[in-house]
Order: C-alpha cells, then structure tokens, then sequence
C-alpha cells in the first residue's frame, strides 16, 4: 500500500517560512559580497585618485620649470621691457595667449601711433 503524505496548513506555512528564511540568509550573503566588491571598487578608486593627483602635481611643476626657463630666457635677451625682439614676443604670447601681441595691441588701443600712422600716410601720398 502506498503511503500518502498528506500536508496540512500548518505544515505548508512552515514550509514556506523555511524557504523565506532561506532566501533572506542567501540575500544578506550576497549583501555582504556586494558590500566586500564595492569597498574593493572604493579602494581602487582611491588609489586611481591618488595617482592622477601625483601626475597633475608633477604636470605643474614641469609647467613652473618651463615658465622659469622662458622667462631665463627672456632676461638673457639684448632686447627690453617694451620693445621686445621677435623672439621675446612669442615668449610672452606663448605665457599669455589671451593678450593680443603688442603690434596689434598699440595698432588697435593707441591713438597717438594712429595718428602717426595717419601722418606718415599723408607724407607717402
């Protein structure tokens, strides 16, 4: 004869209870590897950080070096302040590419070169 089992239930509740702490306990450990990965993954991030911060700090003393070296350069040169050579001329745009290079400047801001220039034309003609 065979023997049937039958469930009641209580028996089905109790089941069901066993299989929903099941699945927490399984939750909570793959919590836990989640939570082991993304301090893994916080720890790498640190170091990446770190590491651009050590290049940039390296970038900006290079740049300090090169400016020091144009500026040498610059104060080694025959020419002076205000009536600089060609070449000191592309030192200070290559230090300060926003200013406009000192001809166009006095062209465009000075008006007694303009009527210097309006003068010598009249002279030409």
């Amino acid at each position: 004869m065979k023997n049937v089992v039958r469930l009641t239930r209580k028996d089905l509740w109790e089941r069901q209870l066993l299989e929903n702490l099941s699945l927490s306990d399984r939750l909570r450990n793959h919590t836990l590897e989640d939570i082991s990965s993304l301090s893994d993954d916080l720890q790498h991030i640190s170091f990446v950080v770190k590491s651009i911060q050590t290049n940039y700090q390296a970038v900006l003393e290079e740049n300090q070096r090169l400016k020091s070296l144009l500026i040498g350069l610059m104060d080694g040169c025959y020419c002076w302040e205000g009536n600089r050579c060609p070449n000191c001329r592309a030192i200070l745009a290559t230090l300060n590419p926003d200013q406009p290079p000192r001809s166009e400047h006095t062209k465009n801001s000075d008006p007694s070169i303009a009527k210097i220039r309006r003068f010598a034309d009249t002279q030409e003609s």
